[in-house]
């Protein structure tokens, strides 16, 4: 992605992925994000987006998704966008990570698009049911 290019943004297929896998993750540590109060979310799960568009989703400080955009130019010039989504075992174990074993979307890079109200830090959440 050149320099001065804006930061892909996922779309609402990666962004229900993301959810889903923190929802995934909260459950393996032993918290049902169902019972979660709106507060207690806003209290502890927080987002931290990167200028290149990667997001690094924290419970509680610790590191448990990461997602991250990769740019790719076909042989006709068509860009689309792979987005990889480590969690927190894939990034605790880089051999697994390079061998494959993150969740990926790729998606047209027109279809990229989410509002972004300038916040460099959103707090971002599963929806508590």
């Amino acid at each position: 992605m050149p320099q001065n290019a804006p930061a892909p943004r996922p779309n609402l297929q990666v962004a229900a992925r993301v959810e889903e896998l923190l929802r995934e993750q909260l459950e393996e540590l032993g918290v049902n994000p169902r019972t979660l109060a709106p507060e207690d979310i806003a209290a502890h799960m927080h987002c931290h987006l990167a200028p290149n568009g990667s997001m690094t989703y924290l419970w509680k400080n610790e590191p448990m998704l990461y997602v991250t955009p990769e740019t790719l130019v076909d042989e006709n010039g068509a860009e689309s966008v792979l987005w990889r989504m480590f969690t927190k075992d894939d990034m605790a174990d880089e051999a697994d990570n390079e061998a494959g074993t993150y969740d990926s979307f790729l998606i047209d890079a027109a279809d990229c698009a989410c509002e972004d109200d300038g916040d460099e830090q959103p707090d971002a959440a599963p929806a508590a049911q």
